[in-house]
């Protein structure tokens, strides 16, 4: 009896079928064969060696790709919502002398940059950004510092803690002024009002006038700047249209604050990078040339070996030699008090005449109405509490200190345009009477080191009023 034959599975005779359908297709080429990577017998990096391997290797092309033009920072925030506008017409008017202009618009929720040339065809605007991208803000700031050759810096409000750092690291600023009284009086106190930051080159930039009110808005501007802030002025000129000028908008990114959000703070650092290298590539242009000349040699003079004879030193009276008084400016300080109620015109006065440390928020305490909450330049809260006479709204301010404590959060969140920063400790600045200095009530609260107690005292010298400050 024959044997059965064995009969074979599909899967043992599948490849005769697979190998010809391959064989069809690829006309007889060979088959691709999966080789493992060979060893070079190279030793394996470690992390830190590999990261400096990377960054050794991006450090050229991530750096500065070139030199980076000259920045001018408008200062308009008098003008209002009209800044913007008066803004655009400056860099059109620089680009129309055959320079191509980059302007950077700053805001808490906005990012805009633009580019001016000479042309007589627009563009239309992209598309904005719900939120900030920082790559993309860095990759066209590199890439238009190639070609743009003067920069034109708009801060909307100078008053942010971060505008006022960025506009430090500007060293010529243009102040848009109008030609009327108003508009001069208004510049005037926006250019006082940044007068603690640095004093930088400023031309005044004036519109809505002929060239004889133009000249006498800046002799007046560069008066009062040089006698009252020791501040002159370098130029006027007049703000012109320009027509011929194309503006293309490279990128807008514009985010919408509500309540629950936090403000994002990415456009802010990405500028400030820019900003310190151009300031870096402008000192290193201003002391290149002083490296390349060498030293002038200085030839000592002959000293003959001859004997010296000590001169006669006259006498001095002890009666002649009188020391100068020393005059602490720190110890007190007085200034104008309003009319109105004694709190109120206190907590006025300090802030008023605090040099720019404070500024003022717009959210009160609800159990103490007395108190004002300001913001310092460190971007930590401060409550300032007025205490009349007898120490009786000691316990309200507490109170309300302790609830800027506990909603210190929410509070930096209700006013993003401050950049409070909750994880600070707020301070507590007591204002108290002269005469209640010295009660023992007090005594705890100045072993604190975030409470701070200051005595006033009202003044008189003639008809005006005063309030005389002093560290308890």
């Amino acid at each position: 009896m024959d044997s059965p034959t064995p009969k074979n599975s599909l899967r043992d005779i599948g490849h005769l079928f697979l190998s010809g359908v391959r064989d069809r297709q690829t006309g007889g080429a060979p088959r691709p064969v999966r080789r493992p990577p060979q060893a070079n017998g190279e030793a394996e990096l470690s992390a830190e060696e590999f990261q400096q391997m990377i960054l050794g290797q991006a450090g050229p092309q991530q750096g500065p790709s070139g030199h980076i033009g000259p920045v001018t920072a408008v200062i308009a925030p008098h003008l209002g919502s009209g800044q913007a506008e008066h803004a655009r017409r400056y860099a059109r008017q620089l680009a129309a002398a055959g320079t191509r202009v980059g302007l950077i618009e700053l805001d808490v929720s906005e990012f805009r940059l633009c580019v001016f040339e000479k042309a007589a065809t627009w563009e239309a605007p992209p598309e904005e950004c719900a939120v900030f991208d920082h790559r993309a803000m860095v990759e066209a700031l590199e890439e238009m510092s190639a070609d743009v050759g003067q920069w034109v810096l708009l801060v909307a409000n100078p008053r942010v803690p971060e505008a006022r750092e960025l506009l430090k690291l500007v060293d010529r600023w243009v102040l848009i002024s109008a030609c009327d009284h108003d508009g001069m009086v208004a510049a005037y106190r926006t250019l006082k009002g940044l007068s603690d930051l640095h004093r930088p080159e400023v031309e005044v930039l004036t519109i809505g006038g002929d060239t004889a009110q133009a000249r006498e808005v800046f002799r007046k501007l560069d008066s009062v700047s040089r006698q009252f802030l020791s501040w002159p002025l370098a130029a006027h000129s007049m703000l012109a249209h320009v027509t011929a000028v194309a503006e293309h908008q490279v990128l807008a990114c514009h985010t919408i604050l509500d309540k629950p959000q936090p403000a994002d703070m990415s456009h802010w650092q990405v500028v400030t990078a820019f900003m310190e290298r151009a300031r870096s590539g402008d000192l290193q242009e201003q002391a290149a040339p002083a490296e390349q000349q060498p030293p002038p040699k200085v030839q000592e003079p002959c000293r003959p070996a001859a004997q010296t004879k000590e001169m006669p030193v006259p006498a001095v009276t002890a009666a002649k030699i009188q020391p100068e008084p020393t005059v602490k400016d720190d110890a007190y300080e007085i200034v104008d008090l309003g009319e109105g109620d004694l709190a109120a015109a206190v907590i006025d006065a300090v802030l008023s005449h605090g040099r720019g440390e404070l500024a003022e928020c717009p959210v009160r305490p609800p159990s103490y109405g007395d108190a004002r909450l300001a913001v310092g330049r460190d971007r930590r809260l401060t409550m300032l509490a007025v205490i009349r006479p007898g120490l009786a709204e000691l316990g309200a301010a507490a109170s309300a200190y302790q609830w800027m404590l506990e909603n210190r959060s929410l509070i930096a969140m209700a006013l993003p345009q401050f950049s409070i920063d909750p994880m600070q400790t707020p301070r507590l600045r007591l204002l108290v009477d002269q005469a209640d200095a010295k009660a023992s009530t007090l005594h705890p609260l100045l072993a604190g080191a975030t409470v701070e107690v200051q005595t006033y005292r009202r003044v008189r010298w003639g008809q005006r009023t005063g309030l005389l400050l002093e560290a308890a």
